[in-house]
């Protein structure tokens, strides 16, 4: 059996590997939880929290770049929200080069 590294629990937070059952076992006897409720909490969060979001793209980057999985989906909507910002000035821009070009 592996040893439980926080490189490890870091994956298993961001869904790129997934713990052994006899480690699920161990860590269920420690903090004295089912191993069912653990799984099942951890499903239910994650699966409420990404919704709608491309989740293995935001599990790769904020395993990257070592962010927490819902800091990188605020990252994610700030960015989608600046690049729609920029959208919009720049179709203004274009539509006022356009205008000053037509007359």
């Amino acid at each position: 059996m592996q040893t439980i590294t926080i490189k490890g629990v870091r994956k298993w937070e961001h869904d790129l590997e997934f713990p052994e059952l006899d480690e699920m076992y161990k860590i269920s006897d420690l903090y004295d939880v089912p191993v069912e409720e653990i799984m099942q909490v951890r499903t239910n969060t994650l699966e409420e929290g990404l919704k709608g979001v491309h989740k293995e793209l935001i599990r790769f980057i904020s395993y990257i770049l070592g962010f927490s999985i819902y800091g990188m989906i605020i990252l994610t909507w700030i960015i989608i929200f600046v690049a729609g910002i920029w959208s919009v000035l720049l179709w203004a821009d274009v539509a006022n080069r356009m205008t000053k070009w037509l007359s």
